[in-house]
């Protein structure tokens, strides 16, 4: 089978868990490994059981389901205990905070956050609060990534988000986000309609994006990330929202199509939106994908189980990462900081900001 061939099986098995029932069982050694690499294994047994076919899987697979679940399930924990630690660190300095991604799922309690393994905390602040913000985290056990000056001197100046902070005793990480794109990137989003749209959580001084941001939110970080990290994940995300949100309001995909206008993000939202009724027939107007982008998703968003990368696959991860960079700074910056780079790496150069 070839490697868009075994990506296509996989997203299908996700869309439509019931087609796991007929497949011979040498084949799952090499779809839970594929599942597995894609972080995707215990979104699939979320589905799985939620269709009533999990316990029809052979026991060594419905082992390795349950194995996901529970690290899945860790993670969750993980984000309850930073967002209440995060939110007393906020509080002590008078910060407003919104919740992104996999921690605004766990914490307003999504179906989105069912089987989603999240390796970071997500978190927007207003970026006039930033450096209060970086002392009290670091105040309360928070380290700054190994990263030299120049790089971070780039973060600062051009990126929307701070270089990871992690803590010294949980090894735990967080992000810091100002903005949910970059400073100079082509498609650029005010954070402020944002935090005027933020919801507040029941109980919670913290706050996570209204409906419609959350699903722009996972667009655009599809658009700017590198061609591995930037996976069918980002498209389960959208699925898994519009089906919750706009099963509860019929008016969703209007009010959405609105609030991209809005914040300038049209042309990004539709095409996410494009590959996730491609993928998994994410209910919705009929988006049209771009079948080539589409082929370069799957290529590169779903490794081979047991194999090597193939060049195909490395093909499409290197086009999808030019595209990121693309996305996140103009061409002139972006020659110049990979420039600078290669100078650094062999020394022919001090290092210094871009």
């Amino acid at each position: 089978m070839t490697a868009i061939a075994d990506a296509r099986r996989a997203v299908r098995l996700i869309r439509e868990p019931a087609t796991a029932l007929g497949l011979p069982s040498q084949a799952w050694n090499e779809i839970l490994p594929q599942l597995r690499k894609a972080r995707l294994l215990s979104r699939f047994a979320v589905r799985a059981e939620r269709e009533g076919v999990a316990e029809r899987l052979p026991p060594k697979v419905r082992e390795h389901m349950e194995s996901a679940l529970i690290l899945a399930q860790s993670t969750r924990t993980s984000l309850i205990w930073e967002s209440i630690e995060v939110e007393r660190v906020l509080a002590r300095i008078s910060v407003p905070g919104v919740l992104l991604k996999g921690a605004a799922f766990v914490a307003a309690d999504l179906p989105a956050a069912l089987g989603r393994p999240s390796s970071d905390l997500d978190l927007l602040v207003p970026r006039t609060a930033l450096p209060a913000v970086v002392d009290a985290l670091r105040d309360a056990g928070w380290e700054d990534s190994d990263m030299d000056e120049g790089e971070r001197h780039h973060f600062m100046r051009w990126m929307h988000q701070i270089p990871a902070m992690y803590h010294a005793i949980r090894n735990t990480a967080i992000d810091i986000h100002h903005a949910i794109t970059p400073v100079a990137g082509l498609v650029s989003v005010d954070s402020t309609p944002l935090f005027e749209a933020s919801r507040p959580l029941p109980g919670r001084q913290l706050r996570v994006l209204s409906p419609e941001d959350m699903v722009i939110l996972a667009a655009v970080h599809w658009a700017r990330s590198s061609g591995l990290s930037g996976s069918v994940r980002d498209f389960l995300d959208i699925d898994d929202l519009v089906r919750d949100f706009s099963g509860h309001d019929p008016n969703f995909h209007d009010r959405l199509q609105a609030r991209a206008r809005r914040l300038g993000v049209s042309r990004t939202l539709n095409q996410a939106l494009a590959l996730a009724q491609a993928f998994f027939d994410t209910p919705g107007p009929p988006h049209r994908p771009m079948p080539v982008l589409a082929r370069l998703v799957l290529l590169a968003g779903v490794p081979s189980g047991s194999s090597l990368p193939t060049l195909p696959q490395l093909t499409a991860r290197k086009i999808l990462d030019w595209r990121s960079y693309r996305m996140q700074m103009p061409l002139n910056l972006m020659l110049r900081r990979s420039v600078q780079s290669r100078l650094e790496k062999f020394g022919l150069r001090r290092q210094t900001a871009a």
